[in-house]
């Protein structure tokens, strides 16, 4: 997938040093209430190196093994958006929004603007965890995400 991809090419970049890695996805969808902000559901660890993440308990998390700066990815694909409503994806740190990680659009019923995806570089410690959020304001009902889908990487 493309996320594969750009997490090989990062590796390339910082070179072949000890890989501090994980990419979880969740194949369901997952119901996001109108006027909310939700963490975004992972039941699949496609690799994970240093257990970021755990399937069972706060499985919207991925938590940092070790003090460091990590390059953070997440997305999803609105299944069933329609014309009238905003929607977003953002990255949190520790319950709050990491500052200008915020992604936001007005899609149409055409299929434009139907994938969100945010990535920052965030300096973590350990214990401290991200959570992928969607939003959704002023439909008036809920949506479905599919294709859900988070990685990260240490870096430094």
């Amino acid at each position: 997938t493309n996320r594969k991809t750009a997490a090989s090419r990062i590796k390339t970049y910082i070179g072949a040093g000890e890989d501090i890695s994980a990419h979880v996805t969740d194949g369901s969808a997952q119901s996001i209430a109108d006027n909310t902000r939700t963490a975004v559901n992972f039941d699949t660890e496609t690799y994970d190196t240093s257990s970021f993440h755990d399937n069972s308990t706060n499985n919207t998390r991925l938590t940092a093994p070790a003090d460091g700066k990590y390059i953070v990815s997440g997305g999803f694909y609105l299944a069933n958006a329609t014309d009238d409503g905003v929607y977003g994806a953002s990255i949190y740190k520790g319950g709050s929004i990491v500052n200008g990680t915020s992604s936001r659009s007005f899609p149409d019923t055409t299929g434009e603007h139907r994938y969100h995806n945010v990535t920052a570089i965030i300096q973590l410690d350990a214990t401290e965890y991200v959570e992928l959020i969607a939003s959704l304001d002023g439909t008036g009902e809920s949506i479905s995400l599919a294709g859900q889908a988070f990685s990260i990487i240490r870096v430094a």
